[in-house]
């Protein structure tokens, strides 16, 4: 930690869960392009949403145009663009919202440093295991098809 750097104190965070009467969870919605994370983080969502819970999605996609937009397809960034929103979910699940994250993590360490990071909040990663050919039978961006032709080299949820 720097010597620059002093956290500061604020409310507690438990306050906020009693004003919004619901205590906050991140869930983590992982699995291979196309398997539906999004749509079941949006459902998810609309249930919450149903029952007048708060709540935040945070998808891969939208992140990949927004904080995340600098970032490539090495290592070190598949890192950071994981750590972004699992930095973002404990920020905002620590305000009292129901956090939902779609993200494709293809590597287990990636939904274990994302876990490490919301480290005293309730955490729930959910793996959606589509079979290959329904992935790739849904398939809107044509990740599939150009990772067959071998344009795409990079990514390692094709590896």
């Amino acid at each position: 930690m720097s010597a620059n750097f002093i956290p500061q104190i604020f409310q507690p965070r438990e306050s906020r869960w009693i004003q919004l009467r619901q205590r906050p969870v991140i869930s983590w919605f992982t699995g291979l392009p196309g398997t539906g994370k999004s749509s079941l983080a949006n459902a998810a969502d609309q249930a919450f949403t149903a029952q007048e819970r708060h709540t935040m999605v945070l998808d891969g996609d939208n992140l990949r145009g927004g904080i995340n937009s600098n970032l490539g397809f090495s290592a070190a960034d598949r890192d950071e663009n994981e750590r972004r929103p699992a930095e973002v979910a404990v920020l905002t699940a620590e305000a009292g919202l129901v956090v939902l994250v779609s993200l494709i993590s293809p590597l287990c360490a990636e939904g274990a440093n994302a876990r490490h990071i919301a480290r005293g909040l309730s955490f729930l990663e959910v793996f959606d295991n589509t079979p290959l050919p329904i992935c790739e039978s849904r398939d809107p961006k044509g990740l599939y098809q150009r990772a067959r032709a071998g344009e795409i080299l990079d990514r390692v949820e094709f590896g």
